[in-house]
């Protein structure tokens, strides 16, 4: 099993390009198929949304704005192709949804596309751009919404290898679950496979694993060729998040999988966790799924 179809969820950011030729890469490898994504929302619909725009837009302001949006559209689409013609890769497409008032965010619209790829492609926001059609929370909207995998690519840099050192969360839950499924392809092609539970509670982690922490998940992988190694670490004290930074950063690893919610969505959506902070704080692209 391989990736056949790729979305790159175009953003309007210096570190696009950089997103791009990962995306392009992974893309290549797989012999994929490439659909880039540029989605435009009015401004204004927010503020018409709460009751809070000052004033109407009118129909000029808003024609205005449409033109606006789709010029800019058409030079991301004249990068990309360059950038894809750079690296003689063919296989793409590029789209441009030009959303309407009942549409949605930027998430809503992408998670309507990415149903129909195996993999959502997307850089990590970063506070210092000025695209604010995305934020920290939209990977995990689009995964959640599309019920498709989405790998975040960090805004610092795009590194040399992605997938030849893989850290995998695991929770026992059915994102995780799906996070590992989802990620086979580069499970399967992985030099070094960790797999890394953090230890919550005695009781809590013999209750959820069993008698061997990581056994099953470690056969599991183990059926579909892919060598792992299991590794407990003591969460008592710091949170999931903070564990698997430290760990990310001590081991060298370039790409971290994991579910997307790490304790219920209500209280993930209401107080952050894992996901939320992991998107805010991540150093090396990560893979989720919902």
């Amino acid at each position: 099993m391989d990736y056949a179809t790729l979305l790159l969820l175009t953003q309007d950011s210096s570190h696009q390009a950089d997103v791009a030729d990962t995306a392009l890469r992974i893309a290549s490898d797989a012999n994929a198929h490439l659909t880039a994504l540029r989605v435009h929302v009015p401004s204004y619909q927010a503020y018409v949304a709460a009751g809070t725009y000052p004033v109407a837009p009118s129909a000029e302001a808003i024609e205005h704005e449409k033109l606006e949006a789709a010029q800019h559209a058409d030079r991301l689409k004249t990068a990309f192709v360059e950038q894809a013609h750079r690296v003689e890769f063919q296989n793409f497409e590029w789209r441009y949804h030009a959303g309407e008032m009942a549409d949605g965010s930027v998430a809503d619209i992408a998670a309507l596309h990415a149903r129909y790829a195996d993999l959502v492609i997307l850089g990590q926001h970063d506070p210092q751009e000025r695209d604010s059609q995305i934020s920290a929370d939209t990977p995990a909207v689009i995964a959640t919404a599309s019920a498709r995998p989405v790998l975040i690519l960090p805004y610092g840099r795009c590194p040399d290898t992605l997938g030849q050192h893989i850290v995998l969360a695991w929770n026992a839950t059915r994102e995780a679950t799906h996070a590992i499924t989802a990620a086979l392809p580069f499970l399967k092609r992985a030099a070094l496979v960790e797999i890394l539970i953090v230890d919550e509670g005695e009781a809590r982690t013999h209750r959820i694993y069993g008698d061997e922490p990581g056994a099953d998940i470690a056969l599991f992988a183990a059926r579909h060729g892919i060598r792992v190694s299991v590794t407990q670490l003591d969460g008592r004290g710091l949170s999931v998040a903070e564990v698997l930074l430290s760990k990310i950063a001590d081991s060298g690893a370039d790409l971290l999988v994991m579910g997307a919610y790490g304790h219920s969505r209500l209280r993930e959506l209401v107080f952050g966790g894992v996901t939320y902070e992991l998107m805010r704080h991540m150093t090396v692209p990560t893979l989720i799924a919902s």
